[in-house]
């Protein structure tokens, strides 16, 4: 097997490996996820939607795009960096998508601070998996999700189908195992296996490995490597 259709062992146990997290105990996950994700990512106060200097690094490929934009965001959490770019005119519209009850409540609530957004902005409790395709997006935006998702790339089939002729894909996964796995990382990649296993999918793949304390306030002595990648030209591969 290649790294990437391997689960995490650390936390995923040789008697069951091979089940989603929704097929192993979705009680449990859902439990644990909005739990952790109520205090790490709050309603955000009205005037307060910003981002750090990673956040525009992993946008900068849709802030270079042309206009209009349709943003489908794949765990979305609270919402906060897709609401940014809609505030300030990043994107056009926004669709966005998570498994936990609590973050779309908080995303909604979030977003229902501004009266603008009331036409542009839909959040949606979903798996990616269940996310039915209703219509086409010109960026997708995936950030810390695909180590999530067991069928990866069943998944990447819906999100090349999905994905407009002249969009693009884009988002940030780890590198390997330099940060914890947490609630469940099903994938580890390298450079080279996330850029082998994107082309599958995308004829323009671009995956580039940075350590997120560079761009976080005086952190440079430690180390936390990720990938950003950047996907255009879906190859409308049908698998499964």
């Amino acid at each position: 097997m290649l790294k990437y259709t391997i689960p995490d062992k650390t936390v995923w146990s040789d008697s069951d490996p091979f089940k989603t997290m929704d097929e192993f105990d979705t009680d449990f996950f859902r439990e644990h996820y909005n739990k952790r994700m109520s205090k790490e990512q709050p309603v955000i106060p009205k005037g307060q939607c910003t981002i750090n200097a990673y956040d525009k690094i992993l946008i900068q490929p849709i802030v270079d795009m042309p206009s209009p934009k349709r943003l489908l965001d794949i765990g979305c959490g609270n919402g906060r960096v897709s609401l940014y770019m809609v505030i300030n005119g990043i994107i056009d519209n926004l669709v966005g998508i998570d498994m936990s009850d609590i973050m779309i409540e908080y995303a909604t609530e979030t977003a229902m601070l501004y009266e603008t957004l009331s036409d542009k902005v839909v959040f949606i409790r979903s798996t990616i998996e269940d996310f039915p395709r209703e219509q086409q997006f010109n960026v997708i935006y995936a950030n810390e999700v695909i180590e999530h998702i067991f069928n990866l790339r069943d998944v990447l089939v819906k999100i090349s189908s999905w994905l407009t002729d002249d969009g693009i894909f884009c988002g940030a996964t780890p590198y390997l195992n330099t940060c914890d796995s947490a609630p469940v990382h099903f994938h580890y990649f390298t450079v080279e296996d996330l850029s082998d296993l994107l082309s599958d999918f995308f004829d323009v793949v671009e995956v580039r490995k940075l350590n997120i304390y560079d761009f976080v306030g005086n952190t440079k002595d430690r180390k936390e490597y990720h990938l950003v990648f950047k996907c255009m030209k879906p190859k409308r591969r049908q698998e499964g």
